[in-house]
């Protein structure tokens, strides 16, 4: 679960935080062992997801959820951090967590997985020739 609200250069996402810890408590109220980040910046969400990544390898049953803002640069989703740069390619694609990468978790998983992305915060990071904001067209595999 990633709520990101309070972004540094871009408007928040109001309810980004409210959601995940909204399905974070249902899911423990449910039994799931939840990982959970709020707000997190780049280096923070990539030791998120390393760490949520060890727990899939032996899930039974996988849930992710993902929101607040996304950019989509040459056909592929990145899902922000809170300090993600939009103002060079580099940082588009190195600053975002690539949704793919939370598509193969999903896909790799030897039970049942759903995948939550709330990303619709179109408003937010202004398009321009390296990204526009939102999620690009997604193949369920």
């Amino acid at each position: 679960m990633i709520g990101n609200r309070n972004y540094q250069s871009a408007p928040a996402a109001l309810s980004a935080e409210i959601d995940a810890r909204a399905v974070a408590d249902a899911l423990a109220d449910g039994g799931y062992d939840v990982t959970l980040g709020i707000d997190l910046n780049r280096q923070q969400m990539r030791r998120l997801l390393q760490r949520f990544s060890r727990k899939a390898a032996t899930a039974d049953k996988l849930v992710i959820f993902y929101s607040g803002h996304a950019l989509r640069s040459g056909g592929v989703s990145y899902l922000a951090p809170i300090d993600q740069r939009n103002n060079s390619l580099v940082g588009v694609m190195m600053d975002g967590a690539p949704l793919d990468l939370l598509l193969e978790l999903a896909g790799s998983s030897r039970g049942q997985a759903v995948v939550f992305i709330d990303a619709a915060q179109l408003n937010g990071y202004t398009p321009n020739s390296l990204a526009e904001p939102g999620l690009a067209a997604i193949d369920p595999g």
